[in-house]
């Protein structure tokens, strides 16, 4: 939008929400589009840690209480 403002004032002013609109969706679109390249090409493992257990579906454990 900085580069439409200084450069094509007359657009910018006429267009505004329509250009906002469309680079927004644009970057949008492509972050899509690389998240989805990036996860197609691997499985991505979830890492074993203190909080998580590998049998486990949730994944989300709380902590042991002290005694």
């Amino acid at each position: 939008m900085f580069w439409a403002y200084r450069h094509h004032y007359e657009i910018w002013a006429r267009y505004n929400y329509i250009l906002g609109a469309a680079f927004d969706s644009g970057y949008n679109f492509n972050q899509l589009l690389i998240f989805l390249f990036f996860n197609a090409v691997r499985t991505v493992v979830m890492p074993n840690w203190w909080g998580n257990d590998a049998m486990s579906i949730e994944r989300c454990f709380a902590l042991p209480a002290d005694s």
